[in-house]
């Protein structure tokens, strides 16, 4: 009497599981709406604007940065 329940339930799950794994089969979908950046403009400011340390600058030293805007 337990056995034919067994296997009937056994049989239930089995197909219960098979049905839920087919569900996981299908690719995922690639995002192909993804645009890219036009690259940065190359630093066209002349030598002497971009600042270069050339010594150590103490804790209590001002410097001034230039700033390009």
């Amino acid at each position: 009497m337990h056995l034919p329940r067994m296997l009937l339930a056994l049989l239930a799950l089995m197909a219960l599981s098979v049905s839920s794994v087919g569900q996981d089969a299908a690719p995922p979908e690639v995002d192909t709406t993804t645009t890219v950046a036009p690259p940065a403009p190359p630093d066209t400011r002349p030598l002497d604007e971009i600042f270069i340390p050339s010594d150590e600058i103490d804790a209590d030293e001002e410097v001034i940065f230039p700033v390009n805007i």
